[in-house]
């Protein structure tokens, strides 16, 4: 990131972001710090600054979509975890198999098991 100033002064940005989300803060919150504590002579910081509202949406935009994701893979763990401990308490080792690795078959399993 040495050759290229405005790249690393974008991962100051998104570092100091997280920072001030570990630090509590709200995502708007944690933007507006950040651009704020912005070093003076960062050549991205006038433009962040001008386009604040901008970078705000985008970044709580990015925030929600990935703890969204996040959310999608733990809920799908645990239903393919519930999958998994019926078929083993019905020995149904075969169609454990089939669901870790046919997405069609483990489709038909939860619809079998009333797990839509």
């Amino acid at each position: 990131m040495d050759i290229c100033r405005p790249l690393a002064e974008y991962a100051w940005l998104v570092e100091r972001i997280r920072k001030n989300r570990k630090a509590g803060m709200e995502i708007g919150e944690a933007v507006d710090k950040a651009i704020d504590d912005m070093p003076v002579d960062y050549l991205i910081r006038m433009f962040l600054i001008g386009n604040r509202a901008e970078v705000k949406d985008m970044c709580i935009t990015e925030y929600n979509e990935a703890e969204t994701m996040k959310m999608f893979r733990e809920e799908g763990e645990d239903r393919l975890g519930q999958l998994v401990s019926v078929l083993i308490s019905k020995g149904r080792s075969e169609d454990v198999q089939r669901a870790a690795t046919n997405k069609e078959a483990r489709k038909r399993l939860y619809e079998e098991f009333n797990m839509n």
